[in-house]
């Protein structure tokens, strides 16, 4: 029975509830060997049928008695072939595989990935397990411009699952992949299936990806509303990307959330472009949204306002604004951004210039956790042509190159620095309270950047005190810390090979910069960017990964839509763009280490270097006392959603991106 919309403010726009994926989920199985770990094998009792059946016919077979040899051979096969046999009638019968070939195979490819994963465990890391100080084999990404990321086969410590491991036995991974995307066929948009009035979007995706999805902890009661949209602006996915309008250009307006970078890329055939600027006033009111129409690059720009009146032509405009803020937040801050910017090129020189031993190597091994692997599939699963992402959002091939080739110069307003001088410059983009201070000064410290600055100073605190602990303090410490040349070497590895420092450095050889900081300076610059790698991994990635509640919904957002929904239809992304959005979410949704430790298996302290007992009891307290200020942020940030009805708009919703209960040590997919 299909559930009934929730009230919303406008006919053309219901906003369906949000459906939470059976319990138990794969993250509440554990270390379970049972055949799946997969809810819905449970569930169906087809898993237990496949089992049993599989066990009672070589028993049968062998007490009959009369083909021993013959029975001795089909026992064989069935303990070599049962499992697998068993999970294709699983996945063909209990799991309500997608209707498309492609997405089939994503699905599969995740209920792969859970068989047999192994849940990480970090108290059983051991030292002898890291691999040594050397320089990594890389593969070059197919579409972006001079990047590359390392081989999986490279990893340390990371397990991961059966898909995984079939991955890592290839010859080439890579050929591997984008033998089978060549291979399956794509289906035209005029092809696809368009939900119809009063269907609900949400139990259809939920129906295909229920059995792999992820719990979802964002509370949305109400998503298309223009109360929602100031929700989703200041609280939710682009609470990140607001910025001051400029109020001489646009009168009544205060604040704005832009996504207009990406009107001039081209789309496919039928498919929408991307675009929208949503505009608010001082009481963070809905006022309006500006779209740059595409057009060629030397005709004067069209643009097209449109008002917040409540009419379908203002509510298609924010359906365009959504998912053009969804798409640009996946494509640039998540999957460039955190992904292969920060956490590859962090993980690729801390495991080029860092020997086993060193304090800071240890320190970031729970921050760096799977990157390899996870950013390697990444290369050859979602930034390849014909794969998943490809597949899903609305760039023809020329429109993804030019999303890839500029992707640095649209990265959150964060990122872009206006400081000439380089040495400040450095001394900037890694420190998070600096920027969130100039927030401040513009008028932007929201609720969002409240609960950053919080987050920031835990981290950085912790980061400092083990610094502090392995180098000393004062001027004694800075002297030992900039002598350091192996993280001399880290540090300008990183500034080197980060894209979106290329501009503002150039005409600088930041080699030849280095040697001009003080040591205090330079002790600085350090401390920030291992303070600012962790943040990103941690807080940063689920700000911009943690879409459950708007990937399972292609009526809140999606990554394409058909331009005839301007017109005429159900404001809603086709069913089989729908699904594809949300096993990409499933896809990236694999558990990676807790940063609140819960259990004693969580911990991964005693990976520090510590000589002598008395050493690692002192390393040991920084590590508990960083545990204690997380669990006392996260009893604080459950308080701050605990209170969200009781507080006038537009501080009436929650903020869930930085409570540590919620979020994992590394960047996961």
């Amino acid at each position: 029975m299909e559930q009934s919309p929730l009230i919303g403010e406008s006919v053309y726009a219901p906003s369906w509830p949000v459906v939470q994926p059976p319990e138990p989920s794969f993250y509440s199985q554990g270390c379970c060997r049972t055949c799946l770990n997969i809810p819905g094998a449970f569930g169906c009792g087809g898993c237990r049928i496949c089992c049993y059946s599989i066990l009672a016919l070589p028993l049968f077979v062998l007490l009959l008695g009369l083909y021993p040899v013959l029975a001795a051979l089909v026992l064989v096969l069935l303990v070599l072939l049962g499992l697998p046999i068993s999970y294709a009638i699983i996945y063909l019968l209990c799991l309500n595989p997608p209707p498309e070939l492609a997405w089939k195979f994503a699905k599969l490819t995740q209920l792969l990935r859970l068989t047999f994963y192994q849940f990480p465990k970090p108290s059983e890391w051991r030292v002898d397990q890291l691999a040594p100080k050397g320089i990594l084999q890389t593969g070059l990404l197919q579409y972006a411009i001079a990047i590359r990321v390392p081989f999986l086969q490279q990893d340390e410590l990371y397990a991961g699952g059966l898909f995984e491991r079939i991955l890592r036995s290839a010859p080439s991974p890579e050929f591997v992949t984008s033998g089978i995307f060549s291979t399956l066929p794509q289906k035209k948009l005029k092809e696809m299936s368009l939900f119809r009035e009063g269907e609900n979007p949400v139990e259809y995706v939920m129906n295909v990806v229920q059995d792999i999805y992820p719990r979802i902890i964002q509370e949305w009661t109400d998503k298309t509303s223009d109360r929602a949209l100031t929700h989703l602006c200041l609280h939710g996915l682009g609470a990140h990307r607001l910025e001051r309008a400029d109020s001489r250009a646009h009168p009544g307006c205060s604040y704005v959330v832009r996504t207009n970078q990406l009107s001039t890329l081209p789309v496919r055939e039928g498919y929408e472009t991307y675009g929208n600027d949503a505009y608010f006033d001082q009481d963070f009111r809905a006022v309006k949204i500006v779209r740059f129409e595409n057009g060629e690059v030397w005709e004067d720009q069209k643009v097209t306002t449109f008002l917040a009146d409540g009419s379908r032509d203002w509510e298609y405009a924010k359906f365009c604004f959504r998912c053009s803020l969804f798409t640009l937040v996946t494509l640039v801050d998540h999957l460039y951004g955190v992904h292969l910017q920060l956490a590859n090129i962090g993980v690729q020189a801390m495991r080029e210039q860092l020997s086993v031993d060193h304090p800071v190597r240890r320190f970031l091994v729970p921050f760096s956790y799977g990157s390899i692997n996870i950013n390697d599939l990444a290369r050859t699963t979602l930034v390849t042509r014909d794969s998943w992402l490809p597949r899903a959002v609305a760039l023809d091939d020329e429109g993804l190159q030019l999303a890839w080739a500029s992707a640095f110069q649209i990265l959150p307003p964060d990122y872009i620095i206006t400081e000439s001088d380089p040495i400040k410059m450095l001394e900037f983009i890694f420190d998070r309270e600096a920027q969130i201070e100039k927030k401040r000064s513009q008028g932007l410290f929201t609720a969002y950047y409240k609960q950053a600055l919080q987050y920031w100073k835990i981290l950085h605190g912790f980061v400092s005190r083990y610094l502090d602990h392995y180098y000393g303090t004062g001027a004694k410490g800075d002297l030992a810390m900039a002598a350091d040349q192996e993280l001399r070497l880290f540090m300008l590895q990183v500034v080197n090979l980060v894209q979106t420092l290329a501009s503002p450095l150039s005409g600088h050889h930041v080699n030849e910069i280095w040697p001009s900081l003080s040591d205090s300076r330079k002790r600085g610059i350090m401390t920030n960017f291992i303070a600012r790698f962790c943040e990103l991994a941690t807080a940063g990635h689920e700000q911009v990964g943690g879409v459950q509640a708007y990937a399972q919904d292609p009526s809140f957002c999606s990554f394409s839509w058909p331009k005839t929904l301007r017109r005429e239809g159900v404001l809603a992304a086709p069913k089989e763009v729908g699904v594809g959005v949300a096993l990409i979410m499933a896809l990236t949704s694999t558990p990676m280490p807790r940063l609140l430790v819960r259990e004693p298996t969580d911990d991964w302290s005693h990976l520090f270097p510590a000589p002598s007992e008395s050493d690692r009891s002192r390393v040991h307290a920084i590590f508990q006392r960083f545990q204690s200020e997380l669990q006392t942020f996260s009893e604080e940030c459950d308080d701050y959603n605990a209170e969200a009805k009781n507080r006038t708009f537009p501080n009436d919703f929650g903020i869930w991106v930085f409570n540590p209960k919620y979020l994992e040590t590394s960047v996961s997919i």
